[in-house]
């Protein structure tokens, strides 16, 4: 029974000493340097559709809303599959 008691005792001791050097090192470990923001400005995106993008686009925001549905028939004459790629 003693030596159960003793290896309880080790193994707690362990599981402690474990965490508080884990813990010790995560602090001595320089924080790795973030990269600055790397997403570009909306609007700089903006400039970059195409012609029918952006007229999707600015019927999408006048409307706040639209349906695929919607969509197609506004924009009738671009084939379904070149809309959805589109969009």
């Amino acid at each position: 029974m003693d030596g159960i008691v003793g290896i309880v005792i080790a193994l707690v001791v362990g599981l402690v000493l474990g965490f508080v050097i884990a813990n010790l090192m995560k602090k001595n470990e320089a924080p790795a340097a973030e990269a600055p923001e790397s997403k570009p400005h909306w609007w700089d995106v903006r400039k970059t559709l195409t012609g029918t993008q952006l007229q999707i686009l600015q019927y999408m925001e006048a409307k706040k809303e639209a349906s695929i549905t919607e969509l197609q028939e506004k924009f009738s004459f671009i084939p379904d599959r070149e809309l959805y790629y589109r969009l």
